[in-house]
């Protein structure tokens, strides 16, 4: 998911980084809430999520940042993301765009 952000452990190519991004948006259309901190991102899944495309999602995202850490509590209808790493946080606005509720990464530095 963090192609845009040059962040070397992502494996997606361009047409499944696209197709990871559709996920997020169909995911976030969805949504209750979203919290942000410095390392994490939450998301509150409403009742109409498709689970199935969440656990794609999660899954999806597990093997191409392998940095990111995921939890998704389905009896809390709550998905968490977290990096471990100050470097790595821009990678969560990629994700929060995508769920539609972030400004985006930031841009490179000229």
């Amino acid at each position: 998911m963090a192609g845009d952000l040059d962040i070397p452990s992502c494996s997606l190519d361009g047409s499944e980084l696209l197709s990871q991004r559709e996920r997020y948006a169909e995911i976030g259309r969805s949504a209750l809430g979203f919290e942000r901190s410095a390392g994490s991102l939450t998301v509150t899944l409403g009742p109409a999520v498709d689970r199935a495309l969440v656990e794609e999602a999660v899954r999806i995202e597990r093997g191409c940042c392998p940095f990111f850490e995921i939890e998704l509590d389905p009896g809390e209808g709550r998905l968490t993301i977290g990096v471990a790493e100050a470097e790595q946080a821009p990678a969560l606005e990629a994700i929060a765009f995508a769920l539609g509720f972030g400004e985006g990464p930031p841009a490179p530095a000229a």
